[in-house]
């Protein structure tokens, strides 16, 4: 689908030189996949301000640029219908409980020239492989065997896992 940009709201961020994707315009918002602007007014878009498509249950999917360097709190939970989302290179920083509570996310993708994050199997890991932020919680799977290595699992990394009957820790 791509998109329109008059779906969107916008704020200059402080530095002046740069855009935030701060809000959607429902009048026309039509849903589906959705692939984010990396520009606006000729600056780069860098920024997914807080809570920023929460409850929107027509979206499908949704691509993050490579701009992108922020996705802050919240982005995209709730989203009853979400099923894939794509991370670009250059995110460094996914605010607490973005992605979360969208029961058919099946798919969390990440350019695998992100130095911050990585997905194995459809899920959400530092780069390190030490920490497994986010089980994609609408995966088929009724078990989850946790990789080699992973030390540490973020706090509702499992949250709204239905499938799963069982979790083996390595």
């Amino acid at each position: 689908c791509g998109y329109n940009i008059a779906q969107f709201t916008f704020e200059l961020n402080s530095d002046g030189q740069s855009y935030a994707l701060v809000g959607v315009n429902e009048t026309y918002f039509l849903g589906g996949d959705v692939i984010l602007p990396d520009r606006y007014n000729g600056m780069p878009v860098t920024k997914l301000g807080d809570e920023l498509f929460n409850y929107c249950d027509l979206v499908t999917s949704i691509v993050i640029p490579d701009t992108i360097t922020i996705i802050e709190e919240g982005v995209a939970s709730f989203c009853q219908n979400l099923t894939s989302v794509y991370i670009g290179k250059n995110v460094s920083y996914i605010g607490y409980y973005s992605f979360k509570e969208s029961p058919k996310l099946a798919s969390i993708e990440v350019d695998s020239r992100n130095v911050m994050y990585k997905s194995l199997d459809g899920n959400l890991y530092t780069k390190d492989g030490k920490t497994l932020l986010m089980y994609a919680p609408g995966r088929p799977d009724v078990a989850f065997i946790i990789p080699e290595g992973v030390t540490t699992i973020d706090v509702e990394a499992v949250i709204l896992c239905t499938n799963l009957v069982s979790i083996v820790y390595p």
